[in-house]
């Protein structure tokens, strides 16, 4: 893990998301077993891999914006169908 780099992405972040950026972390570091934490500065997400430097084997993404937070799964789209409150949005 990139820790400073993470911590500059997580700085240049407005506090009111920042405050769920944090917990999020926290959350997907103790549900993903073993992660490396990788920073993609020119995305503006931290992604949780196994492969770092590339997407291959990304798991799951936090993407801090201005108004909002996205936590993106890789394989989103396999999981629509067992989806059955409908809180992941995206297509096929």
């Amino acid at each position: 893990m990139n820790e400073s780099s993470v911590e500059a992405l997580i700085a240049a972040v407005d506090p009111d998301m920042r405050a769920i950026v944090e917990p999020l972390r926290d959350l997907v570091r103790s549900l993903v077993s073993d992660p490396i934490e990788e920073p993609d500065p020119s995305a503006k997400l931290i992604g949780y891999t196994y492969q770092p430097g590339t997407y291959k084997g990304l798991i799951v993404a936090i993407a801090p914006h201005a108004s909002h937070v996205n936590l993106m799964f890789s394989k989103g789209v396999e999981m629509l169908d067992v989806d059955t409150a409908g809180l992941i949005g995206g297509r096929r």
